[in-house]
C-alpha cells in the first residue's frame, strides 16, 4: 500500500463506504496460504478493503471490496474475485474498476455474488444504500489517516518487526 496506489480513491470510497453503513473495515489485508508447507507463512494475495459487520443473527458478514483503476475484463475480475471469497468464506464481493462495466459482465458478475461498478457507478450506489455517505466525515474514512497509521507503527520495534516479518514491509524507512 502506498500513497501513489493508482486505486487508492476507490480504496477510500470503499473505505467510506464501510463507515457510513456500520460496517467495521480492515485496509489491505493479507491472506496467506491455508496449508503451511514452509516454516514460514506464505502470502498469496491481500483484499484491498475488507468490511466486517455484525448480522441480527449474531454472526459476522465479510465483504471483500476489490479496486482496480485499470485492468483486464471485469468479469475476470469478478471470477477472480468469487474464488477468493470461498476461500477467505467471505459471503459478498464488491469490485469497484475505473473504467465502464458492460452490463453483460455486471449481471453475470451478481451469479458470483459480486457486484461490479464501473466508474462513478459506486458513489451513486453508495449515496443510495447508506443516507451518511455524502455527509460523513470520518477519521477511520479517510486513506491518508491510514497511512499515517502504517508509517508510525513501522516505526516501533515490535510492531515494525512483524510487519517485517509477515508482509515483506521493512521496519526501517
Amino acid at each position: 500500500m502506498a500513497r501513489s496506489d493508482k486505486d487508492n480513491p476507490a480504496k477510500e470510497q470503499a473505505l467510506k463506504f464501510c463507515v457510513s453503513s456500520g460496517i467495521v473495515p480492515f485496509l489491505e489485508v493479507d491472506v496467506y496460504t491455508a496449508v503451511e508447507l514452509t516454516s514460514a507463512p506464505k502470502k498469496i494475495t491481500d483484499i484491498d478493503v475488507l468490511g466486517v459487520g455484525l448480522r441480527e443473527d449474531g454472526t459476522l458478514s465479510r465483504t471483500i471490496y476489490d479496486c482496480k483503476s485499470t485492468g483486464g475484463p471485469p468479469i475476470a475480475r469478478a471470477l477472480w474475485l468469487s474464488g477468493l471469497m470461498r476461500y477467505t468464506g467471505a459471503k459478498d464481493g464488491v469490485i469497484l474498476m475505473g473504467k465502464p462495466v458492460e452490463k453483460a459482465h455486471r449481471l453475470a458478475a451478481r451469479h458470483l455474488d459480486v457486484n461490479i461498478f464501473g466508474s462513478g457507478g459506486f458513489d451513486n450506489y453508495a449515496a443510495a444504500t447508506s443516507s451518511e455517505y455524502k455527509l460523513l466525515n470520518s477519521y477511520a474514512a479517510n486513506i491518508e489517516n491510514w497511512h499515517r497509521f502504517i508509517d508510525g507503527a513501522v516505526k516501533q520495534n515490535s510492531i515494525g518487526e512483524v510487519l517485517k516479518n509477515y508482509s515483506g514491509r521493512s521496519s526501517t524507512k
